[in-house]
């Protein structure tokens, strides 16, 4: 994978130089990794189904409910 970082890469270097990291790769997998861990694992589509469903009061979902909420998993 190659990844372009721009004016980002002298940042990333300075990590490096002042010893916080020891390759660039350790800084950006430790970007990615906050990064991921900080966004909703389901998808947004998903959440506010979930959430229009919790608040409408209706308790049985219909099987076009469950394959919607199927694509919508998928789709991801």
């Amino acid at each position: 994978m190659k990844v372009s970082l721009g004016k980002l890469s002298e940042w990333v270097k300075d990590q490096v130089t002042h010893g916080d990291y020891e390759t660039d790769s350790d800084v950006i997998r430790e970007a990615v990794r906050r990064m991921k861990n900080t966004q909703p694992s389901e998808p947004k589509a998903l959440q506010l189904l979930m959430d229009q469903a919790e608040n409408s009061g209706f308790e049985k979902m219909s099987r076009n409910d469950w394959t919607h909420l199927r694509r919508l998993a998928r789709a991801g």
